[in-house]
């Protein structure tokens, strides 16, 4: 098991910059679920990837099940799965637009502030 240094490494390590910035800082709770025990979204991303791999790596006995069993159960779950993982790359797609249009706004003022535009 990792020790709490090592955890805080291996999540930080390419990161270094703005690990002395938000180290300290906390996720809104919002991100968690009202309790402790509440369904949040770490959990929902690790879950769906979890499923949808297995699924993957488990196609031939998927593909097996449907002959015998029928496939309309395993074609459902099967599309709420991808619907779930579609559902993470929007989230995904949203997280990362965000942080472009951050990313591009530093750049915009460092280069005002190279110019003599920027505030003094």
């Amino acid at each position: 098991m990792l020790t709490a240094e090592a955890y805080a490494d291996r999540k930080w390590g390419r990161y270094a910059a703005l690990r002395r910035l938000l180290e300290t800082r906390r996720l809104p709770d919002s991100f968690f679920g009202p309790t402790s025990v509440s369904d949040n979204l770490f959990d929902w991303f690790h879950r769906t990837l979890e499923v949808s791999l297995l699924a993957c790596e488990c196609e031939s006995e998927i593909q097996n099940a449907a002959e015998t069993l029928g496939p309309t159960e395993i074609i459902e779950d099967l599309r709420r799965v991808r619907d779930d993982l579609h559902a993470m790359r929007s989230r995904i797609d949203e997280t990362s637009g965000r942080l472009e249009r951050l990313q591009a706004s530093l750049w915009r003022d460092q280069a005002l502030k190279r110019t003599g535009q920027g505030n003094p």
